[in-house]
Parts: C-alpha cells; structure tokens; sequence
C-alpha cells in the first residue's frame, strides 16, 4: 500500500512540517529532509516561503 501525507490527520502533518522545516534550518539539504519522510519537496514550500527561498 502506498502511503501519503493525505492519510495522516492535520495535527501530524504539521508536526512533520515543522521538524523537517527545523532540519533544513539546521542545514541539512531539502530534498534529503523531504525525502526521508516520504513526501514531495514541494510540501514545504507551500509551509514556509521562508525556506524555498534557500
């Protein structure tokens, strides 16, 4: 079964969201962070404006 951030209820995205925004933040490369939870990169773009800018 494939899984995707459309199973996951909105308080565990966001949580997802905010570590991998804290990762990136930390200086691990984006893709790697988005990849490693499973999802496309464009997720955190659309959470944080501040990090596509990176």
């Amino acid at each position: 079964m494939k899984r995707d951030g459309k199973t996951f209820d909105h308080q565990t995205l966001e949580a997802i969201r905010l570590m991998a925004i804290e990762r990136v933040r930390e200086g691990e490369h984006l893709a790697d962070v988005i990849a490693s939870y499973g999802f496309n990169r464009t997720t955190i773009y659309s959470s944080s404006p501040s990090i596509a800018q990176r």
